[in-house]
């Protein structure tokens, strides 16, 4: 999880899972019903500072390069308009 004791219906709730024997993974975040911020910034983990990575938003092809220090650090914007709707974000590590 992106955030940890997260329980209140009003909260985002976000997932990481991280493959790093392949240099990829997926975010699933979901926005709960209640939540009026439309945007949410998630700081990632796992990721190495000095590469570059894919971000693929599966709903929408909308893609996103970020340095892994970004994704760690500032982090990855996911925007949902509704509650009650998630995003899944896939990403790779891009080659040096």
């Amino acid at each position: 999880p992106l955030f940890s004791g997260v329980s209140e219906a009003s909260l985002w709730m976000a997932y990481q899972f991280d493959r790093p024997d392949l240099a990829e993974g997926m975010v699933l975040a979901f926005r709960r019903e209640g939540q009026n911020s439309a945007t949410l910034r998630f700081a990632l983990g796992g990721l190495d500072p000095d590469s570059t990575y894919e971000f693929i938003y599966v709903d929408t092809d909308d893609t996103v390069r970020l340095t892994g220090a970004e994704a760690t650090g500032d982090g990855l914007d996911v925007t949902l308009n509704g509650a009650r709707e998630s995003a899944l974000i896939t990403y790779r590590r891009m080659a040096d």
